[in-house]
């Protein structure tokens, strides 16, 4: 019976970052840091304990002096963790070094079939990597420990048991998810929209913290649409300043309207912004009809300036006045926010899909169940697992 192969690869993002770790595992793994590592402590000659950390120095190459500090970790009979720096240089190097020794390297979008029992749980692993924020860090780890993965297993156990409620019933409770889970792995993307001069520079730059917009009292000063990324409330968002929408025989202006409505069309949430001194317009009315079936938050704008009888959105739109002067009310903009992105926030351990793959397989699947087709049911769960290697 021969050996296992012995073979490595990078468990973190290839991206430049403060740390990097790398897996190596097999019967030539401990023989290959006993010839390049050595412990800042102890005898290389000692097999390390397991799950306890040694500090120490690698050197890739035999010949070179000098080494790159490691942090190693024994985590199984034949499996060691490196945690060395984050630059791409020092973890390529360890690994071109392992190669010349004959360990396999796994390519990035292999890595993860080594040590993952299933799709949902590898997709995870892979998307943390990208995870721009703490809330988003939160979901993503739950599935990655199995909690879709087990509700996968529930579900597929009910239609081999003739359960058909009980699967589509849990299918359903995964597709309502759809929303947030489809915005874990990319931002939400909120268009801050209304006619010009009601705030809406000030307004992006308010909320990022940092100017970066320019304001002008000059009507039309926005020309293009400019997306910045942030986080609300710990969930990643792009917020887009678009240019004032109202009639005009400015060709380039008539351009930048287009794209502002085009930009509202596509948008997941849209801030209609209604100045205090100027209220609702035809202009609004323009925005709102593309916004059917959005998320959408009226905001009036400038409330520090004189109280003016104005004409008000209509009754049915949610508002929430701020002065970007008013600390307080801007709190109360970016709590309002959230909500309309997030509703209802899962409590830990939710399953949750997040790939638009993972929906169009549910789908597909609560579809067949709804027909009497469960052996096609069972194939698009089936579809999603992964074989060890």
């Amino acid at each position: 019976m021969t050996n296992p192969p012995s073979r490595a690869y990078r468990i973190t993002s290839s991206a430049p970052a403060a740390i990097a770790v790398l897996m190596v595992e097999g019967p030539e793994a401990w023989g290959w840091l006993q010839l390049h590592w050595r412990p800042n402590l102890g005898s290389v000659e000692k097999m390390p304990a397991m799950n306890r950390i040694r500090y120490g120095s690698l050197s890739p190459q035999l010949d070179t002096a000098a080494g790159e500090s490691i942090v190693l970790c024994r985590t199984g009979d034949e499996r060691f963790e490196l945690h060395c720096h984050g630059g791409p240089s020092a973890s390529n190097a360890i690994l071109e070094s392992l190669s010349r020794h004959g360990f396999e390297i796994a390519p990035p979008d292999d890595t993860f079939r080594f040590f993952e029992p299933d799709a949902f749980s590898v997709d995870a692993t892979r998307s943390l990597l990208q995870a721009k924020s703490l809330a988003v860090t939160r979901i993503l780890i739950d599935q990655a420990r199995g909690a879709l993965a087990r509700e996968i297993q529930t579900i597929r156990q009910s239609i081999h048991q003739n359960r058909d409620p009980d699967a589509m019933s849990r299918l359903q409770n995964l597709l309502h998810w759809e929303p947030l889970g489809l915005r874990l792995v990319e931002p939400w993307q909120v268009v801050l929209a209304g006619p010009p001069n009601a705030g809406k520079s000030s307004l992006l730059n308010k909320l990022l913290g940092y100017d970066r917009t320019i304001v002008h009292a000059s009507a039309g000063t926005t020309r293009d649409l400019i997306p910045e990324a942030t986080s609300l409330g710990g969930w990643p968002v792009v917020l887009t300043d678009s240019v004032g929408v109202r009639e005009t025989d400015d060709v380039i202006e008539q351009q930048g309207v287009a794209s502002s409505l085009e930009a509202v069309a596509r948008a997941d949430a849209i801030l209609l912004l209604v100045p205090r001194d100027t209220g609702w317009s035809d202009d609004h009315e323009r925005i709102l009809a593309r916004t059917s079936g959005k998320r959408l938050l009226v905001v009036h704008t400038k409330c520090d300036l004189a109280n003016q009888d104005v004409s008000p959105p209509p009754d049915s739109v949610p508002c929430v006045h701020v002065s970007i002067h008013d600390p307080s009310s801007m709190n109360r903009l970016m709590s309002r926010i959230e909500d309309l992105l997030v509703p209802k926030i899962p409590p830990k351990g939710t399953p949750i899909p997040f790939l638009p793959n993972h929906f169009d397989r549910l789908r597909n699947c609560l579809q067949m169940l709804q027909s009497g087709l469960r052996a096609e049911a069972l194939r698009s769960l089936d579809a999603s697992r992964v074989r060890r290697m």
